[in-house]
């Protein structure tokens, strides 16, 4: 649902799409924004302040969205990478009866994130990912990764070395201003799979204006 790189949204202006599957018990939640080329300096410090927010079950979303509040299995958050322009997105699936409740917490948490993001998370992720960048080369498997990474997304052959010293490097400031630049919750697009019968018209009270109904294709259902 998002656009690539260098792309304009063709559906229109709304923030937020409704996919209807009838009798769904479920909501498939996904939300997101364009990001970062594959190679761009910007990547890896993404990479780092998602962390805490969606980067594994220690994060926000999935200690709020589940553990806190029971409306899902899992709630995660990340950057994906591509030549033609990568995408921020999070993600999850919840009861149906709760996919306003659950869209709600996502804007809370995404509009806190940067003011409640302090010294001491920025540490944890940055040991986080030191370890996890030191074992890049301790397998045939992991070794391998390393080196579709730099054919596949055109990465000098010391990229590994080049995203630690990014990394250790990385001050509070720096890592505010890549939020904003990337994970603005009012630049991002809302998409919900479930049944538009029962949910849509409690989606009315986000605020987010007017709620696009799409086919199961992406088309506008007028």
């Amino acid at each position: 649902m998002l656009p690539k790189a260098g792309e304009r949204m063709t559906l229109n202006k709304s923030k937020i799409y409704f996919v209807d599957v009838p009798g769904a018990k479920q909501s498939f939640i996904r939300i997101g924004s364009r990001a970062m080329t594959a190679n761009s300096s910007d990547y890896y410090p993404s990479v780092a302040v998602n962390h805490n927010l969606g980067g594994s079950f220690s994060g926000q979303l999935f200690q709020i969205l589940r553990l806190e509040k029971g409306y899902t299995y899992g709630a995660y958050s990340g950057f994906s990478r591509s030549n033609q322009g990568g995408a921020f997105t999070a993600r999850s699936s919840v009861r149906s009866n709760v996919t306003l409740e659950s869209l709600e917490t996502f804007k809370e948490i995404f509009n806190d994130y940067e003011n409640n993001f302090d010294q001491a998370a920025l540490d944890s992720a940055k040991s986080i990912l030191a370890k996890q960048d030191a074992r890049a080369f301790e397998t045939p498997n992991s070794l391998m990764g390393v080196l579709q990474n730099i054919n596949t997304y055109d990465l000098p052959n010391d990229y590994v070395a080049d995203q630690q010293q990014a990394l250790a490097n990385m001050s509070l400031t720096q890592a505010k201003s890549v939020m904003k630049k990337y994970m603005d919750s009012n630049k991002m697009i809302y998409l919900v799979v479930g049944d538009a019968k029962t949910q849509l018209p409690r989606l009315k009270s986000l605020g987010m204006g007017k709620v696009t109904l799409l086919d199961k294709n992406g088309n506008r259902v007028k």
